[in-house]
């Protein structure tokens, strides 16, 4: 049985710069590392930065990191919406 794909770390923050960010994109290379030793790997921030061309971080998350369901049709579909 294949290994389930593994979701990348994300922030609700476009800036790469910003400190959180930073430290996200470090976990998000260290899960990739581990996925693609099973070829499983989505990349969440990816997705996220594409979302967050249209909205505002704060539309999403308050905070960067919760998601608030439903808000602007995003929410839980859009992994599945934007899944590759």
């Amino acid at each position: 049985m294949g290994m389930s794909p593994l979701l990348t770390p994300f922030l609700f923050e476009p800036n790469p710069e910003d400190k959180i960010r930073k430290t996200m994109d470090e976990y998000e290379a260290f899960v990739k590392q581990i996925a693609a030793e099973a070829g499983a790997v989505f990349d969440s921030q990816a997705t996220f930065n594409v979302v967050l061309k249209e909205l505002y971080p704060a539309a999403l998350a308050w905070d960067r990191f919760i998601l608030l369901s439903g808000t602007y049709g995003a929410g839980p579909g859009v992994f599945e919406r934007n899944w590759v």
